[in-house]
């Protein structure tokens, strides 16, 4: 095998995980947000706080996602570390 044809394997390879990184971060985001909007509509915009709502909206997929990374970080430091 080739240099080139390796490359290119290996290319394709980290393409294929990218691609599946980005389908399982759509899916935490749309969870996320899917959680935030029926919490939300319960305890704020039954009372008429429509502010806190979409502060929700906001904070919740944020939080989702700050905690998978940091979690995956230190997973890989241990990874790394073994």
């Amino acid at each position: 095998m080739t240099r080139a044809y390796l490359a290119a394997q290996t290319r394709v390879c980290h393409s294929v995980e990218k691609g599946r990184d980005m389908i399982d971060r759509t899916a935490r985001i749309g969870i996320a947000l899917l959680v935030a909007a029926i919490w939300g509509y319960f305890s704020d915009l039954q009372s008429g706080q429509a502010g806190w709502f979409v502060g929700r909206l906001i904070f919740v997929p944020c939080f989702v996602e700050g905690f998978y990374t940091l979690l995956r970080s230190r997973h890989e430091e241990d990874k790394s570390g073994q």
